[in-house]
């Protein structure tokens, strides 16, 4: 039996609270919040690599403007050590920018240049208000990070509906998943 591996999520202004997290928590996932400065995710970043954690910046696409703006911030997780990141749409209605989901993203092939070799993709059990067909583009990213045989897992949020939950791992593995899958529960 595959041991169970655990993380939590915290914003970039909790990172003070890091220390108190135990030992048997190794990766830390750092939100993004809409409206805010993404050099609070690269400081957030840096000081939880600093405490021998694996930070793991979330990167919304709609919050990104252009090609630019997503250029400073991989290179601003470079410095961190940072290989791995949690791409989202981000959850506002109209992009900043360039940007109008993760696969406008992927497609500009810009982040090994920045030292990131591995992605998450957001999984979503019991379905996305904000993404209607939200399993449809994470078969599409998957499919993608595939062909490049670019290391990818997916996360979901914490669900509640067993029932869901699991009918919906079944519908992956249907469809030739086989990606790690990371189930968030509530606690």
């Amino acid at each position: 039996m595959k041991k169970a591996t655990w993380s939590i999520e915290i914003l970039p202004q909790n990172v003070s609270d890091v220390g108190y997290i135990p030992d048997l928590i190794k990766e830390i996932y750092i939100t993004m919040i809409p409206g805010t400065s993404f050099t609070d995710t690269i400081s957030a970043a840096q000081k939880i690599q600093a405490l021998g954690k694996q930070a793991i910046p979330h990167l919304t696409a709609r919050s990104f403007p252009d090609v630019e703006d997503l250029r400073t911030y991989l290179a601003g997780l470079q410095t961190s050590g940072i290989e791995r990141i949690l791409l989202i749409g981000g959850g506002v209605p109209k992009p900043a920018g360039v940007f109008s989901s993760v696969m406008d993203m992927l497609k500009t092939e810009i982040f090994a240049e920045y030292g990131i070799n591995s992605f998450d993709f957001a999984g979503h059990p019991e379905g996305n208000p904000d993404e209607p067909d939200s399993d449809y583009h994470l078969l599409e990213k998957l499919k993608w990070t595939e062909k490049r045989k670019i290391p990818t897992r997916i996360v979901t949020q914490w669900s509640l509906d067993t029932e869901k939950t699991n009918n919906w791992i079944k519908y992956l593995r249907k469809n030739g998943v086989q990606n790690p899958i990371n189930l968030g529960i509530p606690g």
